[in-house]
């Protein structure tokens, strides 16, 4: 909200229901391959059509020789109000992602997965709440450990990207959370890592409910409970051939995620289902 100027890399600056909003009247630069997405809903002053990569080293070349690197007036002054903001916003999170509640908060969940594989790691989601939660917390350690995919909501896509993501980084630990309805529409694909021997580690969130769609379609779920979820994803997996895991306690997590890495590194594909809380609340 305090910024003096937005630049937009590889963005096609589209007001959506699913992306951060622009500040109203923010001066804004915008770098895309798509020449109609420049000033399509926002206005911009100054545009680039080109390849991210050398649009970048252009501007980087052409800063250079203008005046080469200089610091801003306040010294460190934004750093460091950058900083207080961060500090203050783990502070209100933190006790989700430790938290020892059961059924087990799905932030308890990210944070075990982050302090069990670091920086090797893919991690892939699915739209929805797995997309919401972990967009603003999960830390992007090196460059392409985190496929957060944009605007639309079709359930599954996250399971087709962790096949691909190994199969182009083999050496790294691809993991691709997932909530319970995209397992129900799209789950059975895992068979296409068992087959092919593609070891990837799926986390199913199960909640056994469609979260907030109840607020969407409030007569079918009153009449007929139709934002409810049922079933044993562990034991689908297991009939598919990969090794599975039912994890009820938060005590419990650790241990299963070592014995999925493990089957990973045995060339067999994993997945833990989590039985996680209906938690709404998401970080803004």
């Amino acid at each position: 909200e305090s910024a003096d100027f937005g630049l937009g890399i590889g963005t096609s600056f589209t007001r959506n229901f699913f992306t951060t909003p622009m500040p109203d009247g923010l001066a804004l630069g915008q770098v895309t391959n798509c020449g109609e997405d420049i000033g399509k809903d926002y206005e911009v002053g100054v545009g680039a059509v080109g390849e991210v990569r050398l649009v970048l080293q252009q501007m980087i070349g052409e800063y250079k020789r203008q005046e080469g690197p200089k610091e801003r007036g306040d010294g460190q002054g934004s750093a460091q109000r950058v900083a207080t903001v961060r500090e203050e916003f783990n502070a209100e999170w933190e006790p989700r992602l430790t938290s020892d509640e059961v059924p087990i908060s799905p932030y308890r969940v990210f944070r075990e997965l982050e302090q069990a594989f670091g920086a090797n790691i893919i991690l892939p989601h699915d739209s929805g709440y797995p997309r919401n939660q972990l967009t603003p917390l999960w830390k992007s350690i090196s460059p392409g450990s985190y496929m957060s995919w944009g605007k639309s909501t079709q359930l599954g896509y996250g399971l087709g990207l962790s096949i691909g993501a190994k199969l182009a980084a083999p050496e790294k630990q691809v993991v691709n959370i997932m909530g319970d309805a995209a397992f129900g529409m799209s789950g059975l694909d895992l068979e296409t890592a068992v087959r092919s021997e593609i070891p990837i580690l799926t986390v199913v969130l199960n909640n056994a409910k469609m979260t907030a769609y109840d607020d969407y379609m409030p007569e079918a779920t009153k009449r007929y409970q139709s934002n409810l979820l049922g079933g044993n994803y562990a034991k689908i997996a297991e009939g598919l051939g990969a090794h599975s895991e039912r994890v009820d306690t938060p005590g419990n997590l650790a241990a299963a995620i070592k014995r999925a890495e493990a089957a990973n590194r045995e060339g067999q594909a994993a997945l833990l289902e989590v039985l996680t809380k209906v938690e709404k609340k998401i970080a803004q």
